[in-house]
């Protein structure tokens, strides 16, 4: 292992992670993602992270009304318990009241259904006891991609994009590419990015590899990754 790192040291093509960064960038926004660098997630900072908007359901969105973001992970959550328009079914205050029983109180959540309310994602009777969710467009997205940046230290940056999967449907390991070639020529190491999902990005000084691409995941819809989504709003309604 130190002879790895040793030889990986010598033949990086960069010196810093930093240097890695807007090729990068260039071929995520050529994957036609919206696409954030330094993202904060709960456990740390990923590097970049993208998403693709599916344009229909952003213009159905935008027909509606709903040019704000939902905001914050409890507003994702709450809208999850709460059925749509169109199915004819609602929820009580109370109903409500008893999921989130022990950690917020009614003034929190009615506070959290106002705001809801007022950016027009959810709709009520007058003495705020029923609610349903005005939806038609989620999830709004087609994939959120996370990539980590390491110059070596595989194991290390395996375990960074382990995490990002709960959140992210592609999670990628960006690496110079004459070390990420020799990784993925080596079975033991290659075998490591397979069989946890991650995909293995070669980075260029003129161009981007993909040299083990991440198993294909449905879009998890989880209130992690529909807050991570939201975060992008204000970006995607720039281009809208």
């Amino acid at each position: 292992m130190i002879a790895n790192t040793l030889w990986e040291r010598r033949m990086s093509a960069f010196r810093l992670e930093r240097e890695m960064s807007e090729r990068t960038r260039k071929w995520l926004v050529r994957e036609k993602l919206t696409v954030k660098s330094e993202f904060a997630v709960p456990w740390g900072i990923c590097d970049f992270v993208g998403v693709e908007f599916e344009p229909e359901r952003v213009a159905h969105r935008l027909r509606l009304g709903q040019k704000k973001s939902i905001g914050s992970a409890l507003g994702v959550d709450l809208l999850g318990h709460i059925p749509d328009q169109e199915t004819g079914r609602s929820v009580s205050l109370l109903r409500l009241g008893k999921l989130y029983d022990g950690w917020l109180d009614s003034d929190h959540l009615v506070a959290e259904l106002r705001k809801l309310k007022a950016s027009k994602f959810v709709t009520c009777d007058e003495d705020l006891r029923r609610f349903q969710k005005i939806n038609g467009w989620a999830p709004i997205h087609r994939r959120v991609v996370a990539v980590e940046l390491k110059l070596w230290r595989t194991e290390e940056v395996l375990v960074q994009a382990r995490a990002n999967l709960a959140f992210a449907t592609e999670s990628w390991v960006g690496m110079p590419d004459s070390i990420a070639a020799r990784i993925a020529s080596q079975p033991r190491r290659a075998r490591l990015f397979r069989e946890s999902g991650i995909g293995l990005l070669a980075i260029g000084r003129a161009r981007c590899r993909c040299l083990i691409v991440p198993l294909p995941r449905t879009t998890v819809a989880n209130t992690l990754q529909l807050h991570v989504v939201e975060r992008f709003w204000p970006l995607c309604i720039k281009d809208n």
